[in-house]
C-alpha cells in the first residue's frame, strides 16, 4: 500500500504532465471543458510517443529554501536561491515557447547559454512574442542577480562593523523585495504558458 508521500510524489508528476502538455500547445482550453475527455486525450498523446521524457523542476526546492534561510536571516543564500528560481523561470519559460513555436533545439540551447538574465527578461520576451515583464520587480531580479554574484564571488574585503550592519540590513530589505518578485514571477509563468488556464486545468484533473 502506498503511502502519503508516495501518493503526493505521483499526483504532483501526473499534475507536472498535464501542465507540460498544457504549455506546449498539446492541451488547449478546449480540452479543459470535461475532465474525462481531457484524460482520455492525455492518455491518447502519451500513447503515441515513443517515450516519456520528464525534465526535473527544482523549484519545488529552490523557493522553500529561500524561504528558510531569509527567516533564518541568512540573506545572501536566501537571494542566491531566489536568484536561481528566477533564471530557472525564465529558462522554461524561453524553452517551452521555443519548442512550441517548432524550432530547432539548438535555438533554445543557443539562447539559455549566451542571452544574460536581463536579455531574457526583455528582448528575448519581444522577439518570442510574450508578455513584457514589469519593469519594478526587473530592477529587483538585477539587484538579488547581483548580490548572488557578489556572494559566490567573494572578495574577501575587510569592512568595517558599521558598514556590516549596514549592508546586512540592506540585503534584509531586498530579500523581502525578492519574495515579492518570486510571487509576480509564478503568475507572470502562467501568463506566458498557460494563458491564463492553469487554474481549469487542475480544476479539470480533479474532476
Amino acid at each position: 500500500m502506498e503511502s502519503k508521500d508516495e501518493r503526493r510524489h505521483l499526483n504532483s508528476v501526473i499534475r507536472k504532465i498535464y501542465e507540460g502538455l498544457l504549455a506546449s500547445g498539446k492541451l488547449t482550453a478546449e480540452d479543459l471543458k470535461d475532465g474525462e475527455a481531457l484524460r482520455s486525450k492525455v492518455l491518447s498523446l502519451l500513447e503515441g510517443l515513443p517515450e516519456i521524457k520528464i525534465s526535473i523542476d527544482h523549484r519545488d526546492k529552490l523557493l522553500p529554501n529561500a524561504e528558510n534561510f531569509a527567516n533564518e536571516g541568512s540573506f545572501e543564500l536566501a537571494l542566491m536561491f531566489y536568484a536561481t528560481y528566477y533564471e530557472h523561470t525564465i529558462n522554461r519559460i524561453i524553452g517551452t515557447t521555443v519548442h512550441r513555436s517548432d524550432l530547432s533545439a539548438n535555438v533554445t540551447k543557443g539562447i539559455l547559454r549566451t542571452v544574460n538574465l536581463e536579455g531574457k527578461l526583455t528582448w528575448v520576451l519581444e522577439v518570442l512574442g510574450l508578455p513584457t515583464f514589469n519593469a519594478n520587480y526587473l530592477k529587483t531580479i538585477k539587484k538579488v542577480s547581483e548580490a548572488r554574484n557578489a556572494f559566490i564571488h567573494y572578495k574577501w574585503q575587510p569592512t568595517h562593523s558599521d558598514i556590516k550592519n549596514s549592508s546586512e540590513h540592506k540585503l534584509g530589505e531586498l530579500t523581502v523585495e525578492a519574495s515579492k518578485a518570486a510571487k509576480y514571477f509564478k503568475k507572470f509563468e502562467a501568463r506566458c504558458l498557460f494563458k491564463g488556464n492553469k487554474g481549469r486545468l487542475h480544476k479539470a484533473i480533479k474532476s
